[in-house]
């Protein structure tokens, strides 16, 4: 009999880049005073089409690493915190972004929980928006 050797050729892919949002809550949407912080890291999920995505949100943990974002450790986010005082209507005109490196600003659609093999983490929803017309302070 035969011996049959596993290997997991699936690569995963990334993208980088930092949330934005403006920095005086909805009153500072006119003008635009963006700010941005917290680099943060997509591994890709899903791509639904060229300009929609589903993504696992890693953030950099303690070590400086890479590591799984739970809700637990983004709650301390600063762009969290504005993310669940945003109304509905402010998600919907794309308020928040993430802002990809080498790409432009995806419209955060959605975050959510879900799990793998490696366990629970943060999944986050994008739609392009375009290049960032605004500028961060």
């Amino acid at each position: 009999m035969g011996q049959y050797l596993a290997v997991n050729t699936v690569e995963k892919r990334f993208v980088y880049g930092k949330m934005r949002w403006p920095q005086n809550g909805l009153a500072a949407l006119i003008p635009p005073n963006w700010r941005t912080r917290d680099s943060v890291a997509v591994e890709i999920i899903r791509e639904y089409s060229a300009s929609e995505l589903l993504g696992k949100l890693y953030i950099i943990g303690v070590g400086g690493d890479w590591t799984p974002a739970s809700f637990a450790a983004i709650e301390q986010l600063e762009w969290y915190k504005f993310y669940l005082k945003l109304p509905q209507q402010a998600l919907d005109a794309g308020t928040m972004a993430f802002s990809m490196e080498g790409s432009g600003d995806w419209k955060i659609m959605h975050f959510r929980a879900e799990s793998d093999a490696t366990g629970p983490y943060v999944a986050v929803a994008l739609q392009y928006m375009g290049k960032p017309a605004l500028t961060a302070s």
